[in-house]
């Protein structure tokens, strides 16, 4: 009984709702069809995402290249033996016009206190073709340099990447492709190893890799990744791989870590475009040699030595610099990189000083330097 009761119940109560009214059934039909629609819309919108994410992943694939090594040259090119033909070995991108991005210390070598960069270059494409590249130019202050290949040699479509028009959120999904492990490594890869993480830190500062800030990229790279590109969903450029934190060392693999850290792709976009245009890339700088000296309990950025505008405004040696336009001085790394991003030479800059525990403003033009 107690089944039979449950069943008709249940059509009873299907019975009631199917024929509640005209007007409440269309307005039933028009709701779930506003639902289904909703719903299409968004499996559609979804799908042209991934289809954006899959088109941007291919076409970086292709994009980047492996820096494989120096083309053999005579010995008087660089006056001394051991750097002919030297093993080398990196990642870069084409960004067009067949220039090659990468990281200045893949292609550098030191002999005598000097250091040297390859005038060409050996790279490999995604299809495995290997060309030669010419030297355009570096740039010591963020570690960049720029090659080109002739693209009437090149018999695959080898698509180029573009910057994008703004930096990457805490948490955003990122990827990167890297040819770790050196040239005959590279050679088996046929493309590259794809690695993806999310973006971290924007400003990290590391001592004695580049004069600006760094962003944390939580994506695992290793030894050879160095110059490759940081991509968004989109496909764009966002960083380009600089460094990272070492998490695992094995003699026979090379040496590997889950945090990258990455030139920001705004100041690589700005640096690239001054040496494709042949130009020299200047910067805005204040004629100020900084150190670091004891303020009370804090640490804070000093002035070791003054000169140009600077010391025509009045500031002098030990005055402790504490902020630029309002936004406060923490580092001399973050100074640097202030200047470099929000300044330009000859902006009318305020600087903020302290001088015998008394704080004054300097205003003055930044001068220019590279």
């Amino acid at each position: 009984m107690s089944r039979s009761f449950s069943l008709k119940a249940a059509a009873a109560f299907v019975l009631a709702s199917c024929l509640w009214s005209p007007h409440a059934d269309a307005a039933h039909i028009a709701d779930r069809s506003e639902t289904v629609a909703s719903e299409a819309g968004g499996q559609k919108r979804e799908r042209a995402a991934k289809d954006v994410y899959l088109d941007g992943v291919r076409n970086a694939r292709r994009a980047t290249v492996a820096v494989l090594g120096a083309i053999s040259m005579s010995r008087s090119d660089y006056d001394h033996p051991d750097n002919v033909g030297a093993a080398m070995h990196g990642t870069g991108f084409h960004v067009g016009g067949g220039y090659i991005v990468t990281v200045r210390h893949a292609i550098a070598s030191s002999f005598r206190g000097k250091v040297y960069f390859r005038p060409e270059i050996k790279v490999m494409l995604e299809n495995m073709e290997e060309h030669s590249a010419t030297l355009v130019g570096v740039n010591d202050a963020i570690d960049a340099a720029v090659y080109k290949i002739d693209l009437s040699k090149v018999k695959s479509p080898l698509t180029a990447v573009k910057f994008a028009a703004r930096e990457p959120a805490m948490g955003e999904d990122l990827y990167t492709f890297g040819f770790p492990g050196g040239a005959e490594r590279a050679r088996g890869y046929g493309g590259g190893i794809f690695s993806a993480g999310k973006a971290g830190n924007e400003s990290i500062y590391l001592p004695k890799t580049v004069d600006i800030r760094l962003m944390q990229v939580d994506i695992p790279v290793c030894l050879g990744s160095s110059g490759s590109g940081v991509f968004n969903e989109q496909g764009e450029v966002v960083g380009v791989m600089q460094s990272f934190v070492q998490t695992h060392e094995n003699e026979k693999e090379p040496q590997c870590g889950r945090l990258g850290m990455a030139v920001p792709g705004p100041i690589v976009k700005h640096v690239v475009e001054a040496i494709i245009g042949g130009g020299n890339v200047k910067f805005p700088v204040m004629g100020v040699k900084l150190k670091v000296n004891r303020l009370r309990d804090e640490w804070k950025v000093a002035a070791a030595e003054v000169s140009g505008a600077a010391a025509a405004a009045g500031m002098l040696e030990d005055d402790f610099i504490l902020a630029v336009n309002g936004t406060p001085v923490t580092t001399t790394t973050q100074l640097q990189s202030y200047l470099m991003e929000k300044t330009h030479p000859g902006e009318m800059v305020k600087v903020k000083i302290s001088r015998g525990g008394e704080e004054k403003t300097l205003t003055f033009a930044l001068g220019s330097g590279s």
